[in-house]
């Protein structure tokens, strides 16, 4: 007799889900999109929550959910990377509050803290919190021939 496997244990297949299928019906919370709710769970990422936090809190989606939105819905794709951006903010703060609160026992670990946030800081919004200046330089060279030119020479 075989053993059945539970979901997630080693040697169960994945099963895929069809790219057109419905957010709701593959959450285990059963949440549907509305735009409170995207816009609550957006205030929290910009409070400086992950989405992995925040899909424990009871009545929000879970992630795999939040992934399908963010495929199926542009507006709320554009609001999640704004929140995203709002994000870096957070970040600073946390980087000035671990500075102030560092001491000679601790400087080490906030120092590591410190790195970390900056990092992440600077991949949420690169315009802002990039170590090193991107330099863009949009130029066009228009070259016309004149034919009198040709009659002079």
């Amino acid at each position: 007799m075989t053993k059945k496997l539970l979901p997630g244990e080693p040697g169960r297949p994945r099963r895929r889900l069809p790219a057109d299928a419905p957010p709701s019906k593959y959450d285990p919370k059963g949440i549907f999109y509305t735009k409170e709710k995207a816009e609550l769970l957006c205030q929290m990422i910009m409070e400086g929550k992950t989405l992995r936090e925040i899909a424990l809190l009871d009545g929000m989606p879970a992630r795999v959910t939040v992934f399908f939105w963010l495929c199926k819905n542009k507006e709320f794709a554009e609001m999640y990377d704004r929140a995203r951006e709002f994000q870096a903010e957070h970040m600073d703060d946390l980087i000035v509050e671990c500075a102030q609160n560092a001491n000679r026992t601790n400087f080490q670990a906030a120092r590591v803290k410190i790195q970390a946030y900056q990092w992440r800081a600077e991949r949420l919004n690169p315009k802002r919190y990039a170590s090193t200046a991107k330099l863009e330089a949009k130029q066009q060279l228009v070259i016309s021939r004149n034919p009198e030119d040709d009659k002079m020479a």
